[in-house]
């Protein structure tokens, strides 16, 4: 088991199959984020880990093949206890994705060049004195890159597929997620083949867990919307 179960529950043990290890890690990863410790997967409580902050995946090492360096960041910390076990399919996951509007899907082939100028931010600073001698300041659009914060533009081609924009959102349960990262998490089992997960810990503020196998998880952190419209397997009927 991931966590500690803060009821007695009875949960059959799922085979886990063979998967492309880079590639579910790397559908939990931001390699351009901030925070350079968790650009790459990372072991962290016993577990091999990605995150980009919102999503996470947990994997334990002995089903992985690659090597990865520990971090300080301890992740069962935010992982509330289990405390539900909602079968959820990926045909209705899909058909809940598919229901909500969506926009083509581009990957990037070559990564935008910040513009020197204003260092990425679109704006740099003029100044101007008066006939006092005192000295105004003024943020406005850069001339160099007219605002956008780059000298070359990202390269970028269409992948063929539709996906939900970063706005929609999805209820599953009693909770409301964001419809990218509830693809991500279709994304994740479509690469284990299978057709259903159990969730097994709701949690209002923050992380919330979805058991794909025995031995991989992910915690994905809801979001506060009142226009949630498409539920998947909903509390109240």
């Amino acid at each position: 088991r991931l966590l500690r179960p803060s009821t007695p529950q009875t949960i059959t043990a799922m085979k886990t199959p063979e998967f492309n290890e880079a590639r579910l890690l790397g559908l939990f990863l931001n390699p351009d984020h901030y925070r350079e410790q968790i650009r790459e997967p990372f072991l962290s409580d016993g577990y091999v880990c990605a995150t980009e902050t919102h999503r996470l995946i947990m994997i334990k090492p002995t089903l992985c093949k690659g090597e990865y360096k520990p971090n300080k960041l301890h992740v069962l910390e935010t992982i509330p206890p289990n405390n539900i076990d909602i079968t959820v399919t990926f045909a209705a996951l899909k058909r809940a994705i598919e229901s909500i509007s969506t926009e083509p899907e581009f990957v990037t082939i070559r990564p935008a060049v910040v513009c020197d100028e204003c260092g990425g931010d679109g704006e740099v600073e003029w100044e101007y004195t008066d006939s006092d001698h005192c000295t105004h300041h003024l943020y406005y659009e850069c001339p160099i890159c007219e605002g956008t914060g780059e000298s070359i533009p990202a390269v970028t081609k269409p992948t063929g597929r539709r996906v939900p924009s970063n706005e929609a959102v999805i209820g599953i349960y009693e909770h409301s997620f964001y419809a990218p990262q509830i693809l991500k998490l279709c994304d994740a089992m479509q690469l284990l083949g299978l057709d259903k997960v159990q969730y097994i810990a709701s949690n209002p503020n923050g992380g919330n867990v979805f058991e794909l196998t025995d031995g991989i998880s992910v915690v994905i952190c809801n979001c506060a919307s009142s226009k949630t419209k498409v539920w998947v397997s909903p509390k109240y009927q």
